[in-house]
């Protein structure tokens, strides 16, 4: 709001007469044709348009009153832009300078819009109810232009989508308008489905990650659920390391598709870990003949059982075959075992190391002492609702990246966050996006809700307000 008033720019002409004042006067369907000059003569082609430099708003007050002496000049009259018409002039200024200090605004679109103001300077111009009339066309375009551009153009991509569909509005408008303000209402329907159209487009690839991630979370939850059932039947139990082994992989790949199909009430889940008791039972070393008698018995309905198992999979893959013989040659030494040989105990085997991670890993996320600044964070991230923008720093050279807050998983404790497409662009388990949080490295994007020139003429009455008060005071 920093801009000068068109009164305090200098606005004398050489024989010092004022150009902005009470006195004669130009109308304001004169001054916007006056404006309407100005325009043409900069624009007169969709090339001579440079999108990427910035229209001061000092730029435009300017060409408007260096042509407005020459048109005293050429009718060889003064004539002045009258106090009422000069504060509107300013007005429209303060409404395009508080747009360009926007921090949703890249600067690509704070261009872009900039070449905007003297249309709308024409358009307020000839119909007061610009700043008024909320559902005035012209109002209602810069409004969901502004709100696109802070949104779908998070990466300044200025060659595709809205940033190109913008720029084309923005040519259109500077070519096509005069004083007909019909123009808008035509460009504003065509701009707002276009904007339909991406956000539905949006919408389903946002389903779809969802959807994907939501797959990939029941997948990691049975999966955990198998790996704790097999480990909490072998715990205490000295067995041959290839027989873990199948019992932790195929087996464990078994239990998942079992649980993902049937789930943990059904009769095929309880039988898939019962097969993990029977393995476990039938390679135990066997001392009596009535023991030895009952193994022979179950050996045929187990492998049965176990064959079952695989067809779930697809049949026999990886090194699932090897196993399989070297679980029967554990069952033969089972049926072999002698007194002598059972009675001297061995050291329980020490579980893999990757088995003994997975355990630790649990411990530590069921046992872990957070800070009170972290529960705190967590207390507080839990309150952030879903369509929450934030903002990652996403290297050591502090690049930013921008997600949109998503789906959360109550299983795992993770979010999913996606791009202004729909596309995920990131996946943060709870504690670590509080403690991005509680670094620097992540923050909540605070995005305004009213339109922008609402929030815009909210401003400047506060200014103008405050201005008054300083005067009185001062008298």
């Amino acid at each position: 709001m920093s801009a000068p008033s068109l009164r305090s720019m200098g606005s004398m002409r050489p024989d010092g007469v004022a150009l902005v004042g009470d006195g004669a006067s130009y109308t304001p369907h004169q001054l916007a044709q006056t404006v309407d000059q100005i325009q043409h003569h900069q624009y007169q082609s969709a090339a001579q348009v440079d999108h990427a430099q910035l229209l001061t708003v000092e730029a435009v007050k300017r060409q408007l009153l260096e042509q407005v002496e020459k048109l005293n000049s050429i009718a060889g009259e003064v004539r002045q832009v009258a106090t009422v018409d000069a504060d509107l002039i300013d007005l429209v200024g303060m409404l395009f300078e508080y747009m360009l200090n926007d921090e949703n605004l890249p600067d690509s679109v704070k261009a872009l819009l900039s070449h905007l103001h003297t249309p709308f300077l024409k358009v307020a111009l000839l119909d007061r109810q610009f700043f008024t009339r909320s559902s005035h066309p012209a109002r209602r375009l810069l409004n969901a232009m502004a709100k696109a551009g802070g949104h779908w153009l998070i990466d300044d991509d200025q060659e595709h989508g809205v940033f190109a569909k913008m720029r084309s509005i923005v040519d259109r408008i500077l070519l096509e308008y005069t004083l007909e303000i019909e123009l808008f209402d035509e460009v504003l329907a065509d701009f707002n489905q276009f904007i339909e159209k991406l956000e539905k487009r949006a919408d389903l690839a946002e389903k779809r990650a969802m959807e994907t991630l939501q797959g990939q979370e029941k997948l990691r939850t049975a999966r955990n659920r198998a790996v704790q059932e097999v480990m909490s039947r072998t715990e205490g139990h000295d067995l041959p390391e290839a027989v873990t082994r199948f019992l932790e992989q195929p087996w464990v790949d078994i239990l998942v598709f079992t649980l993902l199909r049937k789930g943990t009430e059904s009769a095929s889940w309880h039988n898939t870990l019962k097969v993990v008791d029977d393995v476990i039972w039938s390679v135990t070393p066997k001392v009596s003949e009535e023991e030895k008698s009952a193994l022979r018995r179950q050996l045929p309905e187990l492998n049965e059982a176990i064959q079952q198992g695989f067809v779930l999979l697809g049949g026999y893959q990886g090194e699932a075959k090897q196993l399989l013989r070297e679980l029967a040659a554990a069952q033969s030494r089972a049926l072999e075992a002698r007194a002598e040989q059972v009675a001297v105990q061995q050291p329980v085997a020490e579980k893999p190391p990757g088995q003994r991670n997975r355990v630790r890993a649990a411990e530590a996320s069921s046992t872990g002492n957070l800070s009170p600044e972290l529960q705190q964070a967590i207390a507080e991230l839990r309150k952030v609702p879903f369509g929450t923008w934030f903002e990652f720093t996403i290297n050591a050279q502090g690049d930013k990246k921008r997600g949109k807050l998503s789906w959360f998983s109550p299983l795992t404790s993770r979010y999913m966050f996606v791009d202004q497409n729909g596309k995920q662009v990131g996946v943060r388990s709870l504690i670590s996006l509080a403690n991005s949080l509680l670094s620097g490295d992540a923050k909540v994007i605070r995005q305004a809700e009213e339109p922008l020139i609402d929030r815009a003429m909210s401003t400047i009455h506060d200014l103008l307000s405050r201005r008054l008060r300083r005067r009185a005071g001062a008298v």
